[in-house]
């Protein structure tokens, strides 16, 4: 989402809740919350946020005049819900890390480095791999599960970062290991794009029940 089309999301959030404007009494203000939400919200495209925000504003409201920093959360956890991330599949890592694990320390050391972040942060070091060469292949069970539980806490780390809106999906990308495809390729567009004329207010809303 562009600069220009984060304006436009926080156009009708003003439209919807006024209130929860009034404690931005000057430009700089509203300047600094238009960074923050543009910084949020900048890797999801823009038909995919205003469906998010016409889904909320149909179900998803809790109070009359909910916070700025609440419709930020919900609408990240509404996005978040609907979008598989980039993240590594942890039993694929494991066959993945037996594959890679060799006796030789030279060896297991270039092959930890091919690994993802991720799946290197689980293992913690080039010694693990070696570990694993040299463990009975019987205690492999014992292996995994200990690597799964911390490749499993490590995704949902991350999960909760980006959540927050601290690191995006390029980043997840990134440390998982996954090539993104360009956006124009993986939007989907089934769903009509409501402009801004189409949304109503809450307060006209309640004036129509």
């Amino acid at each position: 989402m562009t600069y220009i089309e984060t304006k436009r999301i926080m156009r009708l959030l003003n439209l919807n809740f006024p209130n929860a404007f009034n404690h931005l009494t000057q430009q700089k203000d509203r300047d600094v919350l238009l960074q923050q939400w543009y910084r949020g919200f900048q890797s999801y495209p823009y038909v995919e946020v205003v469906n998010a925000l016409s889904d909320y504003l149909s179900f998803g409201i809790e109070t009359s005049t909910p916070s700025l920093g609440k419709i930020f959360g919900d609408l990240k956890q509404i996005l978040v819900a609907r979008q598989s991330l980039p993240q590594v599949d942890i039993d694929t890592s494991w066959s993945q890390v037996l594959r890679l694990s060799k006796c030789d320390y030279e060896q297991s050391r270039s092959n930890f480095y091919s690994l993802p972040v991720n799946v290197r942060k689980a293992l913690g070091s080039p010694q693990t791999l070696v570990d694993i060469a040299y463990t009975n292949p019987n205690k492999n069970g014992v292996l995994k599960k200990e690597f799964s539980e911390k490749l499993r806490a490590i995704l949902e780390e991350e999960l909760l970062q980006y959540q927050a809106g601290h690191i995006d999906l390029k980043t997840i990308a990134s440390q998982n290991g996954i090539y993104l495809l360009s956006k124009d390729s993986s939007l989907n567009f089934s769903r009509l794009v409501e402009t801004e004329n189409s949304f109503i207010s809450i307060q006209e809303r309640k004036r129509r029940l």
